[in-house]
């Protein structure tokens, strides 16, 4: 379960489509061509559709033993786009399909939840105090503002004292630690990227109760993280049809594009689902954002930008 709950939003929809794709073809074998997974064994003309083209998220799996990556030598012939990647799917990525879908979705759910809190708290003690390790603040009146119960407050404050991020003290008054102001200064500098004890705060921790709108570090090289505001479902439904009508007007690369449908497609899934995650929409936003932006200044890129509560460019 550790490896499982380190898992970003964006992954775990991609292995569980490739363990089914797997058990269905009996094909472990695949190549990435353009935005589509081939099958490399059985000689039918089975595919995995709009997948990721970095090859560095693929590289990310290999890492935590899901598949082996191999790239191939990016050589074009008679015009026609080279097969970039080879890739062996692990018994790993079907133990995890099979683990999701026994009950494990609930089980990654409470990890993440309480990770999020984690997170959370840690940020907005790390607010109140101005990132100042002499300074102090109620745990219970800090937990209370973000919305915790006393037990949900005891049961995070507990995590943090114990992996040294914070200190706490007679009377119900908590510090936060040297550790625990690089911790969240790295996790809010560096949002795509994991850090010690939290998972990338975009891909993961659900922002909807992050302490504060905008934050801007106050430490050299700091940059400026937004978090996501949904606003009403009818405004982020009207800003994915501009987005799907606008897409085709914009200048970008066959990739680009493909990359672009696939995350509006997520998008319009996560409308629709009973239970939609802020973290896969939020990713989903952004990834279109970087889209976007990469062809120049757009009135799109502008409405993005007001789904994810981010400042004007």
């Amino acid at each position: 379960m550790n490896t499982y709950a380190r898992l970003t939003s964006d992954q775990i929809p991609f292995l569980l489509r490739l363990a089914e794709s797997c058990s269905r073809t009996n094909c472990y074998v695949w190549r990435l061509w353009s935005n589509q997974l081939i099958c490399n064994v059985t000689g039918k003309d089975e595919r995995v559709h709009n997948v990721p083209t970095q090859l560095s998220f693929y590289y990310a799996l290999q890492d935590q033993g899901f598949i082996r990556a191999q790239a191939l030598e990016d050589t074009v012939t008679l015009g026609v786009e080279p097969e970039r990647l080879e890739m062996t799917v692990h018994q790993k990525t079907l133990d995890f399909a099979e683990f999701y879908h026994k009950g494990g979705r609930e089980t990654m759910d409470m990890v993440a939840e309480s990770q999020r809190k984690r997170f959370v708290y840690l940020q907005a003690l790390y607010l109140k105090t101005k990132g100042n390790e002499l300074s102090d603040v109620g745990e219970e009146e800090l937990g209370s503002e973000l919305g915790f119960t006393a037990v949900e407050t005891d049961l995070v404050t507990r995590y943090l004292t114990q992996e040294g991020l914070a200190t706490c003290v007679s009377g119900g008054r908590i510090y936060i630690s040297h550790l625990g102001v690089v911790e969240i200064e790295k996790a809010l500098t560096n949002p795509q990227e994991r850090t010690q004890y939290f998972p990338p705060v975009v891909n993961v921790i659900s922002v909807q109760q992050m302490y504060g709108s905008q934050i801007q570090q106050s430490t050299h090289g700091s940059t400026q993280t937004g978090t996501y505001n949904c606003g009403s479902l009818q405004g982020t439904i009207d800003a994915i049809r501009q987005a799907r009508d606008e897409i085709s007007e914009i200048s970008l690369s066959e990739d680009d594009r493909a990359e672009a449908d696939a995350e509006i497609q997520t998008l319009e899934a996560q409308t629709k689902s009973p239970r939609p995650k802020l973290a896969i929409i939020t990713a989903a936003w952004g990834t279109l954002l970087r889209i976007v932006e990469s062809a120049g200044p757009t009135i799109l890129a502008e409405v993005i930008r007001k789904q994810l509560a981010l400042p004007g460019g």
